[in-house]
């Protein structure tokens, strides 16, 4: 009976130093747990494919660590002063989101070059954003190594319009801009461009449906049982 209870107070007292040390180095102690929407006041990447590890090794990122979505979504709203904080979710559907806050300029051209790369070897690679303080909205794609669409906007001025208007952009309401400067439609007065300029908060999510992932129908629609990803930090682009 002795031998027991000190071997049951070895076990409970190692358990105790594993906990503690999990919460002193950052890592997650609590397990798995509900997958969370985002989609407002935040920035993602979807790239097609289920291999996460191979994207977070194209990525480069680095302090790759588990962590609930919780912590990992809460985590991507820090702003430091090198680096990137990023959450890799889980796989949803054959894509691998990873969300990165405000922390990327939605108008870089490293942005574009990460894109590409990423669709070169995954086929497919895009990137959303939504600010509405500022009336913000981004959304890129990549396809085979090259960028076929990127949109951007910002408190009231269009930055970024390359490639052709798509039809699923034309879906949410939105009318042919293919052959128009960013400096035209934001100065122009038809009412017509005001759809671009003014736009919605959910454009950015809406389009994500189209071509990937919906992320606010995550926990929902899909990604219904608990799981864990990684949080990371990637560089700045």
């Amino acid at each position: 009976m002795l031998l027991e209870r000190r071997t049951l107070f070895s076990i409970a007292w190692l358990s105790g130093c594993i906990f503690l040390a999990k919460r002193v180095f950052g890592q997650e102690s609590a397990g798995a747990d509900n997958p969370e929407p985002f989609g407002y006041k935040t920035g993602w990447l979807a790239i097609s494919t289920s291999d996460t590890t191979a994207v977070i090794g194209q990525l480069e990122l680095t302090q790759v660590q588990a962590a609930t979505w919780r912590r990992g979504l809460e985590e991507t709203h820090v702003y430091p002063p090198n680096g990137v904080p990023v959450f890799v979710c889980p796989p949803i559907n054959g894509w691998t989101l990873i969300v990165t806050g405000l922390n990327v300029d939605g108008d870089s051209k490293a942005l574009r070059k990460t894109l590409c790369d990423l669709s070169k070897r995954f086929g497919d690679a895009q990137y959303f954003a939504s600010y509405r303080v500022v009336n913000a909205q981004v959304w890129q794609r990549a396809r085979h190594g090259a960028m076929e669409r990127a949109f951007s906007v910002a408190d009231g001025t269009v930055t970024l319009n390359f490639g052709a208007t798509t039809r699923d952009e034309m879906d949410l309401g939105l009318p042919e801009i293919s052959a128009l400067t960013p400096e035209y439609l934001t100065k122009a007065s038809d009412p017509l461009y005001d759809r671009w300029i003014l736009g919605s908060e959910d454009n950015p999510s809406l389009l994500a449906e189209k071509w990937s992932i919906n992320p606010l129908k995550i926990g929902t629609d899909f990604a219904t049982t608990p799981s864990m990803g990684h949080l990371a930090q990637m560089r700045s682009i």
